[in-house]
C-alpha cells in the first residue's frame, strides 16, 4: 500500500460502514449531506470483487436519471414510491437496469433493458407455496436439503413463471437451483 492510495482505502473503508438507508434512492443526489452539490456518479458497488464479478459493474441510479424507456418500463411494472434501490449493471459490455421494489410484504426485481424491454421480473415466494412439483425435484436432487429461499422469474414480462431459483441449505453447504414450473432442473449447483 502506498501513501496515493490510503485515501481510497479510508473512503472504501467509510463507505462500507454506511447503512443501506444513507443511500436516497428516491432522488438524483446521493452522498454527504452536508454536500447537496456533489455531482459524481455513484461508484460500483464494493461487494463486486468479494464475489468475483470482474466483468460486472454495479452502480447505483436515481430512477429519475434513467433513460426515459427505461423509467417508464420499470413504472409499468412497480409504482416508483415502491423501489427499494435502482442499480445499473454493465456485464461483458451490456447494460442493464434493475430495481428492487417490496410488494405484498415480499422481495421483488425488475430488469429492463437500455431499450426499455422488460427482460425479466424476479417475485419472492415462501418455500411453502412453491408448486409442488418444484418442491418435489428439489427433495429429490437433495433430498435432506431445506429450501431457504426461492422467486419465481418471469423472462420478458410474461404472466407465468419462466422459472423458479431456489435456495438450498444441505448440511453446511448452500446450492442454488434453477427449477421449471414442471419440476424439471434447468441448473445449478450440487
Amino acid at each position: 500500500m502506498t501513501i496515493e492510495t490510503l485515501p481510497m482505502l479510508v473512503l472504501a473503508a467509510s463507505t462500507l460502514a454506511l447503512p443501506r438507508s444513507a443511500f436516497n434512492c428516491g432522488s438524483a443526489w446521493m452522498g454527504d449531506p452536508a454536500d447537496r452539490t456533489a455531482s459524481a456518479a455513484p461508484s460500483a458497488r464494493p461487494d463486486d470483487e468479494e464475489r468475483g464479478d470482474d466483468d460486472e459493474e454495479e452502480e447505483l441510479a436515481s430512477l429519475a436519471d434513467l433513460p426515459r424507456a427505461v423509467r417508464e418500463a420499470i413504472q409499468r411494472v412497480v409504482r416508483p414510491s415502491a423501489i427499494r434501490e435502482v442499480e445499473k449493471v454493465t456485464k461483458a459490455g451490456v447494460t442493464t437496469y434493475e430495481a428492487e421494489y417490496r410488494a405484498d410484504g415480499e422481495e421483488h426485481s425488475v430488469k429492463v433493458s437500455v431499450g426499455g424491454e422488460v427482460l425479466e421480473v424476479e417475485r419472492e415466494v415462501a418455500p411453502a407455496r412453491l408448486p409442488a412439483e418444484v418442491r418435489a425435484a428439489v427433495h429429490k436432487r437433495l433430498p435432506r436439503g431445506v429450501i431457504r429461499e426461492a422467486e419465481a422469474v418471469y423472462v420478458g414480462g410474461g404472466a407465468s413463471p419462466t422459472h423458479y431459483e431456489v435456495e438450498v441449505k444441505d448440511g453446511g453447504h448452500t446450492h442454488k437451483l434453477k427449477v421449471g414450473p414442471s419440476g424439471e432442473i434447468l441448473g445449478g449447483s450440487r
